[in-house]
């Protein structure tokens, strides 16, 4: 199953991108997962990816991870429930590398390693990051 990424919106300054799988059930797509990131860098300059919604639609799923106001700007967030999806996340990118043979060479990394779902120092790429480099 090919994988998709885009960008798809923007909030507090940060950029929001969509990764997804998709199959067709009845001539619709299915969405199977999506996860939105809203990328983060820190005042030193540390990465964070951080997972802000869940959905598979074959199951009905759909999960939202911040609370915004009426202008966009975050009140709130389910930690809790971001650190779970981000678990998953990381597993999911591991396999996406290794289905997709995406950069040969980064499989080689220990699979226990973090692929950079939440945080991710400056020495390390991710799967976002890897595609949006590759559609330059």
């Amino acid at each position: 199953m090919a994988v998709h990424i885009e960008r798809v919106n923007t909030i507090e300054s940060n950029p929001v991108f969509s990764v997804s799988h998709y199959y067709e059930q009845n001539g619709d797509l299915m969405r199977d997962p999506d996860v939105e990131f809203m990328k983060q860098t820190s005042s030193d300059g540390a990465k964070y990816w951080i997972p802000i919604s869940y959905r598979q639609d074959g199951l009905g799923i759909a999960r939202e991870y911040l609370i915004l106001n009426e202008e966009g700007k975050i009140t709130d967030s389910y930690q809790v429930k971001i650190e779970d999806c981000a678990k998953f996340c990381n597993m999911w990118m591991v396999n996406i590398y290794e289905q997709q043979r995406l950069k040969e060479n980064k499989i080689q990394r220990e699979k226990t390693k973090d692929y950079g779902m939440i945080i991710q120092d400056g020495s390390e790429r991710n799967l976002i990051e890897d595609y949006l480099e590759e559609g330059k």
